[in-house]
């Protein structure tokens, strides 16, 4: 009780610590900070903030949607993606999309450059260039099919919204010209 301890790491509400000038280390749940402190006050942890979560260096995540076309009204998606981060604003994505089409399945890979013009604004607006390439197989029950496959270069625009701790809300529009 009274002495210095260092944080070494968090998950969830459990800390461990290490006692200033010991050997003595381990875990103890974030409620037990009281009984540490000198005069019995609870100690508050500051989760992940702003800050933190600019100066991250990559990302990961899930996206769900639908492609249009002229021929159809939206082929569900699903996509996962993953970003690194040259500068607080400037990445390179690398994102896998397959399509679930009536008449035919595809499979999208692509590698971006996404510049995120004001990253420090709670919506954040962002712009993307791409190239990457695309392979549709078709849905035939009669005679041969044949996939086809194509290399493709995109451009997009969308907005990331950081909601709490690790966690943002990304929307984005993406056009393909094959």
């Amino acid at each position: 009780r009274g002495e210095t301890v260092h944080i070494e790491k968090r998950k969830t509400g459990w800390i461990f610590i290490q006692a200033q000038g010991d050997e003595q280390s381990g875990w103890i749940h974030q409620r037990q900070l009281a009984d540490l402190s000198a005069n019995e006050k609870q100690l508050y942890l500051q989760g992940a903030d702003s800050d933190q979560y600019h100066q991250r260096r990559w990302e990961l995540g899930v996206s769900q949607g639908g492609a249009y076309n002229r021929n159809n009204d939206g082929t569900p998606l699903i996509a996962l993606y993953g970003a690194w981060f040259f500068t607080h604003n400037l990445s390179t994505e690398l994102t896998l999309t397959h399509m679930l089409g009536k008449y035919a399945e595809s499979t999208t890979g692509q590698l971006n450059l996404t510049h995120q013009m004001w990253p420090e604004w709670v919506v954040s607006p962002f712009i993307s260039f791409g190239v990457g390439n695309i392979e549709s197989e078709p849905k035939s029950t009669l005679g041969s099919s044949q996939t086809i496959e194509s290399d493709a270069l995109n451009w997009g625009i969308g907005f990331r919204f950081h909601l709490k701790k690790r966690f943002f809300l990304r929307a984005d529009v993406n056009q393909y010209l094959l």
